[in-house]
């Protein structure tokens, strides 16, 4: 939705490139800053940090880009902030950390789930993360992109419970 919603509001098509070079960047970077943020803190802390930053995310993206913005190649819906290039700079390094960040801690607590079975458990781990991508892609097609936001952070906000709470005694194995 992200991409989509850059390419229709903005005229600049170098803003969309980028957005996937400041991804690339803090996908390299995410990984070593959380794994020492969590070398100084714990994961739990490091779950909610993601959230966070999440939730900022989706909350800059409502406030810059019109609801209408991945359903329309003409959008037409009001903005709370008028969209500029550091907006899209912050939206891709808020989610492009967030998504590292998930994916680090679970590529460490599937193992634990599943006592070493490392081929049962990445399996696992992909086929989830697929069916988690495919829904939200598909729904970013027929939902506004507001409320496809809103959604989001709901489950970020779920999931980031579900590894704090769910899964805390492989959390805590770490």
């Amino acid at each position: 939705a992200l991409a989509v919603s850059v390419s229709v509001t903005f005229t600049r098509r170098s803003v969309i490139n980028l957005s996937g070079l400041v991804v690339g960047i803090c996908t390299l970077v995410g990984a070593l800053g959380f794994k020492k943020l969590r070398d100084l803190t714990n994961n739990t802390v490091c779950t909610v940090v993601m959230m966070l930053m999440s939730v900022a995310a989706c909350t800059l993206s409502y406030l810059v880009f019109p609801y209408d913005a991945n359903t329309s190649l003409t959008p037409t819906g009001f903005v709370y902030l008028d969209p500029e290039t550091f907006h899209v700079v912050i939206i891709s390094v808020l989610l492009s950390l967030t998504d590292t960040g998930f994916n680090v801690l679970g590529f460490a607590v599937a193992p634990l789930m599943f006592e070493g079975d490392t081929a049962t458990a990445f399996s696992f781990l992909d086929t989830t993360f697929c069916i988690g991508n495919g829904v939200m892609i598909t729904l970013a097609g027929f939902i506004d992109l507001h409320a496809y936001l809103i959604l989001l952070a709901v489950l970020t906000i779920v999931t980031g419970l579900g590894y704090i709470i769910g899964l805390r005694k492989y959390i805590l194995q770490l």
